[in-house]
């Protein structure tokens, strides 16, 4: 465990851990039901499971960011969440591209297509960039506010 991080951070990450734990295991519970009774999975081939993963990553570095109990320091999480919004955003674009301009297919057999995999699961991952810049922003805000309060008054 990293020695710069107080009990609070502490007690705030391993919540956080478990909300993980208990989406992916939800998760696959829903979609092994579904296939198993139904036939249906969530997208085909792989990219379900890459799906269900990335839904618990983005979940737990979405909840790390907003409690302030992400392992890395400001400067850190700019230069990942910047380099991650922009290819996050190009493959959101990319399945786009091949939904409406390739003509690909939204749906194949019982599950969405690897085009429209590719687009969730980059909507998915920017939804972490979000985050992190609304966070960014409230940071500043509140600095701002309390710098505001501590200037001494004048008469």
């Amino acid at each position: 465990m990293d020695g710069n991080m107080d009990e609070r951070q502490i007690l705030v990450r391993g919540r956080i851990f478990k909300h993980t734990a208990f989406i992916l295991i939800g998760l696959l519970f829903i979609e092994g039901m579904l296939n198993g009774f139904f036939g249906i999975r969530f997208f085909e081939g792989m990219w379900s499971n890459v799906f269900i993963v990335s839904v618990a990553i983005v979940v737990m570095t979405a909840e790390m960011v907003w409690h302030g109990a992400h392992p890395l320091v400001r400067r850190g999480q700019i230069f990942l969440f910047a380099v991650c919004g922009v290819v996050w955003l190009a493959l959101a674009v990319i399945g786009i591209v091949e939904l409406t301009a390739l003509g690909e297919s939204f749906t194949a057999e019982n599950a969405l297509s690897e085009s429209a995999a590719a687009l969730f699961t980059g909507l998915l991952y920017m939804a972490d960039t979000v985050v992190f810049a609304v966070r960014c922003y409230k940071d500043r805000k509140d600095r701002k506010a309390k710098k505001k309060d501590e200037e001494p008054f004048l008469s």
